[in-house]
């Protein structure tokens, strides 16, 4: 596979953004979302420029967020990405002409300076903000709350996250959400829980959202691909679990 190799820094994939950030904005309405896992496509090509890439669930992710972002938002919007650091997703969707906001426990590195972001770090369970927000994306890291991933051991915290992050939505923002799914709940010690279908829906529930999209993408080979969760659930490895939830 020929990969796209961007030159050094992180300028091209903001620049490639903003200049297609009309085509993104109408990208839930014309583009089918399996084009967007099509190896050919350019998006895809520089998430897996390396082995990596290819191996990181962000590579099926953040297409996932840019598809039902397009299809539900319209800058600027105001959006809060818990978890920020190590994605490229923040900067996407500030590059597109949303008002960004990032949260983490981790102290904001020094290539984040004068980006067009609003770093806090604090706890997402911790954080008592005024402003409210038309969208919270939470990508690869309810799974790592309350696992003494930076922060404190309690298996629970999930729930407590879910319910600071309804509380801190517009009454009509949605919650962008991805985790790491198995057919059975497991734990990962001192690292991440797999959730099976079932109780990730409950745990939704519970913190009063509701859910309007669901998709599923796993891995086949050295790329991802959308599957039925049928399908993903005869696996015996993990897939990923991506939801558009309102408020219930």
């Amino acid at each position: 596979m020929k990969h796209f190799t961007p030159p050094i820094g992180i300028n091209l994939p903001i620049y490639c953004v903003h200049e297609l950030r009309k085509a993104f904005g109408l990208i839930g309405k014309f583009l089918d979302l399996n084009d967007l896992y099509n190896k050919n496509k350019t998006l895809y090509r520089f998430f897996a420029r390396n082995a990596y890439w290819e191996a990181n669930p962000r590579v099926a992710e953040i297409p996932l967020v840019l598809y039902y972002v397009g299809k539900y938002l319209v800058p600027p919007a105001r959006i809060l990405d818990v978890g920020y650091l190590e994605s490229f997703l923040p900067y996407f969707l500030s590059s597109i002409g949303f008002e960004v906001f990032g949260v983490d426990i981790r102290e904001t590195p020094f290539y984040l300076d004068g980006a067009n972001i609003r770093t806090i770090k604090q706890d997402i369970c911790k954080l008592i903000l005024e402003t409210k927000f038309d969208a919270i994306t939470l990508i690869s890291t309810l799974e790592h709350i309350g696992l003494g991933y930076g922060d404190t051991k309690d298996l629970t915290k999930d729930k407590e996250a879910l319910s600071k992050v309804y509380d801190l939505l517009d009454s009509q923002g949605l919650l962008f959400v991805s985790v790491p799914m198995y057919k059975e709940f497991r734990v990962i010690e001192n690292f991440e829980k797999h959730y099976d279908y079932k109780n990730f829906i409950k745990l939704l529930e519970s913190a009063g959202f509701k859910i309007l999209e669901e998709k599923y993408v796993a891995r086949k080979g050295n790329f991802w691909i959308v599957e039925d969760l049928s399908e993903c659930l005869k696996r015996k490895d993990t897939f990923v679990g991506f939801f558009v939830c309102g408020k219930g």
